[in-house]
């Protein structure tokens, strides 16, 4: 894995202010109203990121997002969910790559958001287990 996938990676699951898991814990959350996903919500958190590179440089709720709008760097986000029923698991269930980037970011977004799943998914391995 290469510095820039992994410097993303820490930033997503930092719940400081600037991590995606703060977003995702102090933010607005909606959930699935078919009575058939019951214990599934979702989270859109924004990223600001370097366009050469892929490197994600912090998060924003979408409320804070809309609200500062001085940020020069692109903005991009994560379609997230978190299941909570059976066996609790948090993937990114959407990514589509953002315009405007070159192939190195490109690949390193990509990269980041397939180790990203991998681990949520071995975490939910191990609570079974």
């Amino acid at each position: 894995m290469n510095t820039i996938v992994s410097q993303n990676l820490e930033l997503m699951l930092s719940l400081e202010k600037g991590g995606m898991d703060y977003c995702i814990n102090f933010d607005t959350v909606y959930f699935d109203t078919n009575p058939e996903n019951k214990g599934i919500f979702y989270s859109y958190p924004q990223f600001y990121f370097n366009p050469k590179t892929g490197q994600i440089l912090y998060f924003e709720s979408l409320r804070e997002s809309l609200e500062s709008k001085k940020e020069t760097n692109p903005t991009h986000q994560f379609n997230l969910a978190v299941i909570l029923k059976d066996i609790p698991t948090q993937n990114i269930f959407k990514f589509i790559q953002p315009d405007n980037t070159t192939k190195e970011a490109k690949t390193n977004l990509k990269a980041t958001v397939e180790e990203y799943n991998r681990i949520q998914n071995q975490k939910s391995i191990e609570l079974i287990n």
